[in-house]
């Protein structure tokens, strides 16, 4: 199970960071959306190392 929401979780990383990229390099300044498509990413990041730390743990 925490396999499949650790997959998730990467997959959703991956698209934000390249959803981040994509609206960055069409204006080459930060603006809002960037900033919340940083935000969202930071914090699906910080989930994902709780998830695995909560695996290593068990």
């Amino acid at each position: 199970m925490k396999n499949l929401q650790s997959e998730a979780l990467l997959q959703e990383i991956c698209k934000l960071r390249d959803d981040l990229h994509k609206i960055y390099n069409e204006n080459k300044k930060v603006t809002k959306e960037v900033l919340l498509v940083s935000t969202k990413l930071d914090h699906r990041i910080n989930s994902y190392v709780k998830l695995l730390i909560e695996e290593d743990n068990n």
